[in-house]
Parts: structure tokens; C-alpha cells; sequence
């Protein structure tokens, strides 16, 4: 039976290594296909086995120790001298080779016991990381009935293997059978409805809690300043984080962006992250202004669709009473309950703050321009962003067009001649409020002008700033400025913020790195502003309602960039950059090639190349056997010093009377070793006493026993003396010295 589990435990190694190196490395499919025909390797296991099996038992006939086990490598030895470069034969090589060292190791039986756990672990582990072992293949079904019978024979040898009537492997092994018999579905039990409803109890009822908490204690103020939505009156003291839901959001879209990764052959997702903006409203100048810079770059609708698009989100006011209007960052249309598109609408939502307070419950409706800020195709036209009054003007007509060309956006029904020629008038408008540096002291202007020295434009100067500022330590702990008093509702509140975090504590929150980028862009001569909101980063599933807690609460700055208007940046170090929620949608070649209009041009660059579909998955296979080498000798090395690490832990906390008998045992295995295999064990210690060595036979029989005391007399009279316990150790210690 030792064999029929050596057998499916290298079987279960060698599939799971392969398996998981091939798709680790990039194979995308592992053993599906190509040098890995999936009929081919079920039957090639079964008779490679069973061969190099019958060549080791007819071999250990004959002989014994080491050689009938490599014997049984001569058949892996032939198949690579006759397809040497086919891998399946490299897969049953290396099957080969791990079967014939756990021949070789000794306590290999305690081994796969304890083995077999780790392997279950690995395979779970790949399972739910969606790396391998979907269930589609006939290797999944072998590793899946291999496991299964280790780990019940292993579980049951643990528990009941040495009180008596445990199953032997034979009985698992017919279980084992009967499962390769069953039918295996590729796609496993939808718990989904069952995982749904439970879902929606619990939040039930935490809503319910809110709800309580939110009615009973909303006019109560405990003096500690709680992560949540609040405006520029921040001072940066200490902060603490707040589950509690503050707005729900809602959305038919997916929460995540699909791009396929040519560096790893693998369909990929990004989630998506959502700014929500508080105070602001309905910014229909920005998106004139966008689409003014757009079109003076030439942008076309598909170019545009590599970093932008229109999205809908409703939100809802939860544990949250202020009244300002919290909606998307770059919103164009604003409704009161649910989304709406016409003019005349009385739910339209034209200024940011209201005049009335919001409560819980409280619905708003957004339409707004999603824009991947981490694209590189727009990070290009930003640097070409130029000054505020630079491009030819659009008449109302053309960028009502232009607007439907490009999104499908009617501009005309939220937006009339007269507020169009207005913002046309008005251009950029008074930045002056944007540009203020009091209370920036001389070593605030230093630092600017070293950070920005040499930089081509605008854009390059946000970017180095970012990256500089995003080198300080996150710590909710932040400090004061130098004046509790100090806010960020001026320019002389966010300097001392920023002054006392660049140059002193270089630690804080959104509120430090906020007010550090805002005045050190400012000092640049770029008008930068704070906004407060949250920063919401949607989970990898789709769910019926998302929950922006206080915790997400935050706010961060944005740059005037000429023409391109308000740009946001990123210097929180805790929060992703843009480049790391990219969408990472890359412009077909003919698209790159294509020219701008006249006085125009756009410059995108050039997306990565595609990894080479045609790399020959013979240089990954060949690496099978080294990986399988290693991974079989860290498992071997972790398990065996597991073992010894249980056994003196066992040893030095244990009872005395589980000490000697830990001794004793001990030295009935180093009497058998010496003794060789002609000792025939019939259980009785008096037989290991007259193998001993003469000058240690009498302790010996002492140790014996004691031991003998322990397992069958009194047990109020079974104790072992120190002095007993201290004889039992030095024989053990003795008899190994003599080895």
C-alpha cells in the first residue's frame, strides 16, 4: 500500500508543479495543449507508472537498498533518448525521478502524510486564483481524485491509525474510482442567489443600524475629528477612519476595464475608480473647454475613445448631512432623483451648493466624462495643453456638433446659445483666487524651482511635483500646521499645512500632500485649487449598490493646464497614481498614422508591442524538470524540518512521563537499526534489552520499565522521577553516539 501511495503522490506533484510553472510562466493554457495532448498524458501516466512499478518490484526480488529504485528510471531514460525534446516526455521524466526519491527518503510514509497537505494548499491556491484547475481537463480530474484519496487516507491514519481500525488505502482507493466515474462540471453550482439574499439580510439590518445611530446622535458632536466628507475647513490634526456608509452608489456599468495583457497572453481587468466631487455641480465650462482642446488637437472619435467616455452614476445621500452637491468629477448633467435629459426639467441641479440642508435619502442623477488621466494618449496632449486663449473658436453649432461626433452628447438641451457665448466671453475667467502663494515662505519657492528646473511645460512640472510628494510617508497621525488655526480655506492655512509637512514632519494625509502640490504648483506660476469629495475604487464584481464610506472621504488638487482646463492629479502616496487604474487601451497602428487637421497635429505614442505569439513553449518545458527538482526538494526540506521542529517542541514541553516515552521509543529505533533486519519485531521490549549494547543492557531495562509503568500501571502511581527522566535521556544520547 506504501506503493500505491508513492505512486499518487508523485502522480499529484508532478501534475500540480507542471501545471502551475506553465502557467506562472506565461503558457496561458499549462498542459492543455500543443506539447501536452490532454488523452495522451492521462494514458502516459497510467502505463508509465504501471511499468516503471512492475520493473522496481521485480527488481527488489533480487536486491535491495537503493538500486531497484533507479532501476525503475531506465523507462523516463529511454523515452528521452527517443523524443527528447517532447513534452510529455520531459513530464514523466521528471514524474519518474520524484517517484524514485521518495523510494529513496527515509520516514517517507510520514512524509506524504504531511506532504499531502501542502499539495492540497497549492492546488486550492491556484484554484482560486484562477491560475489553473477549472475542471475542464482530464490532468484536473486525475489531481482532483489523487488529492482526494491522499487526504482522506491521511486524515484517517492521523485520527484513527494508531488506536486500530483505521481504513486501509485500498477502500480510498475504490472511492477514488468511483469519482473518476462521475461526471465532472465544467462550470461549478451557482451559490450566487443564496450568497445574494444573505447579503442583503445583513444589510438590512446594518441599515437599520445606521439608520438608528444616524437619527439618534446626528446632533451630537463628540469632539474627534472622524474620516468623512467635510469641506477645505480641515486643519490636518489626527484623523480616524469611519465605516459608516456615507453615499450609495448605483451604476449599470461594469465595475472594471477589460484590456488584453500582450506581456502575459492573459485577459486582464482594472477596477474602475470614481472621484465625487463635493460643492462643485454641473461643470458644463469644463466639458466646453474639453472639447475646445480636443478638437484643437484633432481628436477624433475613436482617438477619444482611447481615454474618455460618458458614464451615469446615481448617488445617495446615507449617513451624511451637508449641502453641497456630491456627484462625479467632471459632470455635465446633474437631475434630482434619477437621470434626466431635458432642458425644461425642473430636477436639473444648476449650482454646486444648495440652499436647503441634505439629508439621508437624498438622490442625485450624474451624466459625466469618465477620462483615463493615466492614458498616455491624453498625458501627450496635455503637454501641448498651450496657453488659455491659444485654438480657433468653435461657434455653438459646431461644438454642439462636435460634442454629438464625439460622445453622442445633445449639448444643445443642456446647454443654451446664450450660456455658451457667455463662457466664450468669459474664457478661463479669473484665476487670481488659483494663484495665491501668501504665507509661502522662501524654502516652499526653493524647493519649486528645483523640483520643475528644465521641465518642457506645465503638465511635466504637475508630473514631477506628483512623483516628488509621493515619496512621503501616509500617516493618519498627521500634524498641525504651525497654527493649530490653519486650514485649507486659504492660501496661508494650506502653506503652513504644507511647510510643516515638507520640510518637518514628512508625514500626513490627503490634506498635507493636498496643500503641499496646490501651493508648490502655485509657486510655479500654475493655478491649482483643492477639491474635497471621495475617492471611491469600484470592487472587481458587479454588485446592485456600492457603499462609500467615511473612510473614503478625500481631497485632492487640480492644475489649470491652458486650454485643457482643470486637470486632476494624485500626490496622495496611499491612493493609486492614474497610471495605476489605466484603462490601457492602446490606438490601432493605421489610427497613429493618421493626420490632424491643418495647424494641428496630435502625437500619440506608441503602444507596446504585442508579446510574440510564436515563442516556442519548448524552451518554457524545458525548464519542467529543474522547477520540479526544486519545488520537490523545498517540500521535501519544509516538511522535514516541520517534523523535527514538531518533535523537540513536542519533547521540551512535554510531561515528563511523554518524555521518557519519547526516549523510549527512540532507543527501541536506534536498537533495530543497529540490530539490522534480522531483528524480528514481536512487540516485547525484553527482546530490544538483549540487543543493547552489555555496558548500557541494565539501564535499559530500567528505562523499559518505567516505561512499562507508564502505559499499564496505576495511574496515580505511573509518575517518572527527574532522576528517571535524566537516565532515559543520557541512554538515548549515549546509544547515539555509538551509531
Amino acid at each position: 500500500m506504501s506503493e500505491c501511495r508513492r505512486l499518487l503522490f508523485s502522480l499529484s506533484l508532478v501534475i500540480l508543479c507542471a501545471e502551475s510553472i506553465l502557467s506562472f510562466l506565461g503558457a496561458g493554457q499549462g498542459l492543455e495543449g500543443g506539447a501536452f495532448p490532454r488523452g495522451l498524458l492521462a494514458a502516459s501516466f497510467g502505463l508509465f507508472f504501471l511499468l516503471t512499478g512492475a520493473i522496481e518490484f521485480l527488481a527488489g526480488l533480487f536486491t535491495d537498498g537503493p538500486l531497484p529504485a533507479l532501476l525503475s528510471l531506465l523507462p523516463a531514460a529511454f523515452l528521452l533518448l527517443l523524443r527528447p525534446g517532447a513534452g510529455v516526455s520531459l513530464v514523466l521524466a521528471a514524474a519518474a525521478a520524484v517517484r524514485a526519491l521518495l523510494a529513496l527518503v527515509p520516514r517517507r510514509d510520514l512524509l506524504m502524510v504531511w506532504g499531502t497537505f501542502v499539495l492540497d494548499a497549492a492546488a486550492l491556491f491556484l484554484f482560486l486564483s484562477g491560475r489553473a484547475f477549472a475542471g475542464r481537463f482530464v490532468t484536473d480530474r486525475i489531481l482532483f481524485v489523487s488529492l482526494v484519496v491522499l487526504t482522506l487516507a491521511a486524515l484517517q491514519g492521523l485520527m484513527a491509525g494508531r488506536k486500530g481500525g483505521a481504513f486501509p488505502l485500498p477502500y480510498f482507493l475504490l472511492l477514488g474510482a468511483l469519482l473518476l466515474l462521475l461526471p465532472m462540471r465544467e462550470k461549478p453550482i451557482d451559490w450566487s442567489p443564496l450568497v445574494r439574499e444573505g447579503t442583503r439580510l445583513v444589510r438590512s439590518v446594518m441599515d437599520l443600524g445606521e439608520s438608528l445611530s444616524y437619527y439618534l446622535f446626528s446632533g451630537f458632536d463628540d469632539g474627534t475629528y472622524r474620516a468623512g466628507y467635510a469641506s477645505l475647513d480641515v486643519t490636518g490634526g489626527r484623523l480616524s477612519d469611519s465605516d459608516r456608509s456615507q453615499i450609495i452608489l448605483r451604476t449599470s456599468e461594469s465595475p472594471c476595464y477589460s484590456y488584453f495583457d500582450p506581456e502575459t497572453s492573459r485577459n486582464m481587468r482594472v477596477r474602475r475608480v470614481v472621484y465625487l466631487a463635493g460643492g462643485r455641480g454641473a461643470d458644463r465650462q469644463q466639458l466646453v473647454r474639453f472639447l475646445q482642446f480636443l478638437h484643437g488637437h484633432g481628436v477624433d472619435r475613436s482617438q477619444a475613445s482611447l481615454f474618455s467616455r460618458v458614464s451615469e452614476l446615481d448617488v445617495e445621500y446615507a449617513n451624511l448631512n451637508t449641502f453641497d452637491e456630491i456627484a462625479p468629477a467632471a459632470s455635465f448633467l446633474l437631475c434630482r432623483g434619477k437621470n434626466e435629459t431635458g432642458r425644461g426639467e425642473k430636477a436639473i441641479i444648476e449650482s454646486g451648493v444648495s440652499r436647503t440642508l441634505h439629508k439621508k435619502g437624498y438622490r442625485i442623477g450624474a451624466r459625466y466624462l469618465d477620462i483615463d488621466y493615466g492614458s498616455p494618449y491624453l498625458a501627450a496632449l496635455f503637454q501641448k495643453a498651450g496657453d488659455p486663449l491659444q485654438g480657433e473658436r468653435l461657434s455653438y453649432e459646431e461644438v454642439c456638433l462636435y460634442a454629438g461626433d464625439l460622445y453622442g452628447i445633445s449639448l444643445e438641451e443642456i446647454l443654451t446659445r446664450q450660456e455658451y457665448e457667455e463662457m466664450m466671453e468669459e474664457g478661463a475667467g479669473d484665476l487670481s483666487a488659483w494663484t495665491d502663494t501668501e504665507g509661502a515662505g522662501s524654502r516652499m519657492a526653493e524647493l519649486a524651482a528645483q523640483l520643475t528646473e528644465g521641465a518642457a511645460d506645465d503638465y511635466e512640472k504637475c508630473r514631477r511635483i506628483e512623483s516628488y510628494l509621493r515619496q512621503y510617508r501616509y500617516d493618519q497621525r498627521g500634524s498641525l500646521g504651525h497654527s493649530p488655526r490653519s486650514d485649507m480655506t486659504s492660501a496661508a492655512g494650506m502653506a503652513d499645512i504644507a511647510d510643516r509637512f515638507l520640510f518637518e514632519t514628512g508625514a500626513g494625509y490627503c490634506v498635507h500632500y493636498t496643500s503641499s502640490m496646490v501651493m508648490l504648483l502655485r509657486l510655479c506660476g500654475i493655478p491649482a485649487r483643492a477639491v474635497p469629495g471621495y475617492r471611491f475604487a469600484f470592487p472587481k464584481e458587479k454588485e446592485d449598490l456600492y457603499a462609500v464610506t467615511g473612510s473614503m472621504a478625500h481631497v485632492w488638487p487640480e492644475a489649470c493646464l491652458g486650454n485643457a482646463g482643470w486637470v486632476p492629479f494624485e500626490p496622495t502616496a496611499s491612493c493609486w497614481a492614474a497610471e495605476e487604474y489605466t484603462w490601457h487601451r492602446a490606438a490601432p497602428e493605421a489610427a497613429m498614422e493618421e493626420s490632424s487637421p491643418e495647424g494641428a497635429s496630435i502625437d500619440l505614442p506608441e503602444p507596446p508591442a504585442p508579446a510574440d505569439a510564436g515563442k516556442n513553449t519548448g524552451f518554457q518545458v524545458l525548464g519542467i524538470a529543474g522547477y520540479l527538482a526544486l519545488c520537490t526538494a523545498l517540500l521535501l526540506a519544509a516538511v522535514i524540518v516541520s517534523l523535527r521542529l514538531a518533535g523537540l517542541l513536542r519533547y521540551r514541553y512535554g510531561s515528563p512521563e511523554e518524555k521518557l516515552a519519547l526516549d523510549a521509543e527512540a532507543i527501541k529505533k536506534q536498537i533495530r537499526r543497529e540490530a539490522g533486519e534480522d531483528f524480528p519485531d514481536r512487540g516485547l521490549l525484553s527482546d530490544y534489552v538483549s540487543r543493547a549494547p552489555a555496558d548500557l543492557q541494565e539501564d535499559v531495562r530500567r528505562i523499559f520499565d518505567v516505561y512499562y509503568r507508564i502505559l499499564y500501571g496505576d495511574k496515580s502511581t505511573a509518575g517518572v522521577s527527574p532522576s528517571e527522566n535524566d537516565l532515559a535521556r543520557r541512554v538515548r544520547e549515549e546509544l547515539g553516539q555509538k551509531r
